[in-house]
């Protein structure tokens, strides 16, 4: 819900021009449009969430992917809410909801759009709030609710900084992202998934190794760039 409102949805039709094969892989995007900025796709202004269909052949950036409802946000198909994407419910409910809904194997979560480190994430226009990192802790504490993700990413600035892993060590066993400034396109998810589709083994460390792969050929020119995988055992110690 902000300025990168066009690329959220370039974002997200990468994605659906991927290879990936979602019936052994779920990808769920809640997307908060902003009433400014894009007007493509019917120009809905509240939040939705989908579930990803992949294999776009169209030459269109009409999104095509199944949108679904999810009463713990509020969304339904008679219902058109407006989420605050800064506030750490938002976070907490959504996880709540992938769990109980998609049973898989391994877990994880990419928190997408503005970042600006130790001031936090998610900045919601509408709102003209941020999710700070305690907001952050306290989203991720109450979804998981004892559970572990097996991974969290930040596709933003200043992901990969230490007060963030810091604040993330409990919840995930690995994180990954960048430690200054992204570039407004953020990672390309069509390769991406791409990548690891092709991995016969669908785990954390050949997503991450698509997240890196990609990043090193999209920003291999940018001198100043760089992308951090982190385990986040020994944070707490480091």
């Amino acid at each position: 819900d902000n300025n990168l409102e066009s690329a959220a949805i370039a974002d997200l039709i990468e994605m659906e021009k991927s290879k990936l094969n979602t019936k052994n892989v779920s990808v769920l995007v809640l997307l908060d449009r902003n009433p400014s900025y894009d007007s493509s796709n019917g120009n809905w202004k509240n939040t939705k969430l989908y579930r990803l269909k992949t294999n776009n052949v169209s030459d269109t950036n009409e999104i095509l992917s199944e949108e679904i409802e999810c009463l713990e946000l509020g969304l339904s198909s008679s219902s058109q809410n407006e989420l605050d994407m800064s506030a750490y419910m938002s976070l907490s409910r959504s996880i709540k909801f992938m769990y109980e809904n998609y049973p898989a194997n391994q877990y994880g979560v990419i928190l997408w759009g503005h970042g600006e480190g130790w001031r936090g994430f998610c900045y919601d226009e509408t709102s003209e709030k941020r999710m700070t990192l305690t907001q952050l802790n306290s989203g991720l504490k109450n979804g998981l609710n004892g559970k572990k993700l097996d991974f969290i990413g930040f596709d933003s600035c200043f992901g990969a900084v230490l007060e963030v892993f810091y604040q993330v060590r409990n919840y995930a066993d690995v994180a990954f992202g960048v430690e200054g400034l992204l570039g407004i396109n953020g990672m390309n998810y069509e390769d991406v998934f791409n990548l690891f589709s092709l991995e016969t083994e669908k785990s954390t460390l050949n997503l991450v190794d698509s997240f890196m792969v990609q990043y090193k050929t999209s920003y291999e020119k940018y001198k100043k760039s760089a992308f951090s995988v982190v385990n986040l055992e020994n944070i707490q110690e480091m």
